[in-house]
């Protein structure tokens, strides 16, 4: 049986859904920052490999603790109600930094592609105005004219 009411287990069940689905996906900009370092150590492995864990965790677990609470959270008597908002900002808060580090390394991201575009166009001229110069003709090693 579904029953969707608004109680404290719903919103905290929307909360979850909504959080999830923001904090995984922006591991993936954290993770391609990690990747992208193109380092062979391990630390560098390990890491990649934490971010990328907690980011399936986030996009899979969360949205379905999130669905879960929304539609069976009318169940729970007030008491387990609270806790489940308290957990709810428990995890908000200690993955709080976590996500604001992955929006900074989006945005050193693309503030570095915009740098490498402008710089990758030739400056003053447009692509129909660069002259070429000729080459001039070379006779091969030991023939002389």
């Amino acid at each position: 049986m579904i029953n969707a009411s608004l109680n404290w287990a719903s919103l905290v069940g929307i909360f979850f859904f909504l959080w999830g689905l923001y904090a995984g996906l922006l591991t993936v900009p954290r993770m391609l920052f990690f990747l992208g370092k193109r380092s062979e150590t391990i630390r560098a492995k390990q890491q990649s490999l934490f971010y990328l864990l907690q980011g399936l965790g986030r996009l899979i677990s969360l949205p379905m603790i999130g669905l879960i609470l929304f539609l069976q959270g009318w169940r729970l008597d007030p008491i387990l109600q609270f806790a489940q908002f308290l957990l709810a900002f428990g995890i908000f808060f200690e993955s709080y930094l976590s996500v604001k580090a992955s929006q900074n390394q989006l945005s050193t991201f693309i503030d570095d592609f915009g740098k490498f575009r402008s710089q990758s166009r030739p400056q003053g001229h447009s692509t129909n105005e660069i002259e070429y110069t000729s080459v001039e003709e070379v006779s091969p090693p030991g023939t002389e004219n």
